[in-house]
């Protein structure tokens, strides 16, 4: 009987081994099938001929940079913000720039090199400047644009200069003259912060979106918007 018992259990441990045996191959199998998955590219439908030769026209006349032909780039660099700046803008003229800072002010600045005192001062008395000049900040001068009382979040300019929005957290768009450096409107409407503000080429048409999760189309001329979306 004791013999018997030892048979049983040989067979039992060979049939144990040999279900393990199946198990770890089968494991092995799955595994290289998900490699080979893995491996196939994801197929991408073919270009129309006429858009495949549209982007190698346009990949020839593009101009290869080396050493010698190196992009235009201009990068201005803000020091000591203590204030913490929240938003850029480069105005149309590529000259002067704006920036919001978080203790709602912002700020005027001009990119150009600062010059001789006395030049300056023989420019702006000079009758034959341009009013567009004289409207411009001079280099090293920062003006300060009072208004708002919270964070200023967005900054937009039309293409004539003559005026730029602002966005804030206090959820109002102020409209600033630049020739004036002053605040001439106040628009109200959204019920949180305004996040953005976009001036449209055709004046005097701008949008703005907000935290309210809705943006409103607006003319320079109305206090209310125009339009309002939602969705």
């Amino acid at each position: 009987a004791e013999k018997e018992r030892e048979k049983k259990e040989a067979k039992e441990g060979g049939g144990g081994g040999s279900s393990t045996s199946k198990k770890t191959k089968r494991t092995k199998m799955i595994f290289l099938d998900n490699e080979k998955r893995a491996k196939k590219a994801i197929p991408l439908l073919s270009w129309p001929s006429e858009i495949e030769e549209k982007v190698t026209k346009d990949i020839a006349n593009r101009e290869r940079l080396t050493c010698d032909n190196l992009p235009s780039i201009c990068c201005a660099t803000f020091l000591n913000t203590h204030r913490m700046m929240t938003t850029c803008h480069m105005l149309s003229n590529e000259v002067d720039i704006a920036a919001g800072f978080s203790d709602s002010t912002i700020q005027l600045r001009s990119l150009r090199q600062k010059g001789p005192a006395e030049e300056m001062d023989a420019m702006l008395e000079d009758d034959e400047v341009d009013a567009e000049e004289r409207h411009r900040v001079r280099p090293g001068e920062a003006i300060e644009l009072l208004g708002h009382s919270g964070p200023v979040t967005s900054l937009s300019s039309t293409l004539d200069e003559k005026v730029m929005l602002s966005g804030s957290g206090d959820a109002t768009v102020r409209l600033w003259s630049l020739e004036l450096k002053r605040c001439l409107c106040v628009f109200k409407s959204h019920s949180g912060p305004v996040w953005d503000v976009a001036c449209c080429p055709r004046n005097p048409y701008f949008a703005t979106a907000g935290w309210d999760c809705t943006a409103r189309v607006w003319s320079t001329e109305h206090e209310r918007p125009l339009r309002l979306l939602a969705g």
